[in-house]
């Protein structure tokens, strides 16, 4: 059996929003890679690793909220996914990654 990993995607300093419970909105810059496993050439599990950067301090309670959330959602660069919060700067991604366009009013000059 032959395994080998590739890069599906890589994206730095996207413009985006975290939402979670209760109204939670954080604006965000992140950074994102996506791999896949390939096993004798046929896809196999999917796998990301991300850095956020954000746009203003956060606040304590913002940052307890973000790091106690079940459940957080990323959307900016024309994608949206949950995501999992290592800590307060780095994140994996917990589900497939949805891909919507980026209306021209909305994307980064």
């Amino acid at each position: 059996m032959r395994m080998e990993t590739r890069t599906n995607r890589q994206v730095f300093g996207i413009q985006g929003i975290i939402t979670g419970p209760n109204g939670l909105r954080v604006a965000v810059r992140f950074d994102l890679i996506e791999f896949e496993d390939l096993i004798d050439g046929l896809p196999g599990p999917k796998f990301s690793y991300g850095v956020l950067h954000f746009q203003e301090p956060l606040e304590p309670s913002i940052e307890s909220r973000l790091l106690s959330a079940t459940h957080l959602s990323l959307a900016g660069g024309g994608i949206q996914a949950a995501l999992c919060l290592y800590k307060l700067n780095s994140f994996t991604l917990i589900e497939t990654i949805k891909n919507f366009a980026v209306q021209p009013h909305l994307a980064a000059a």
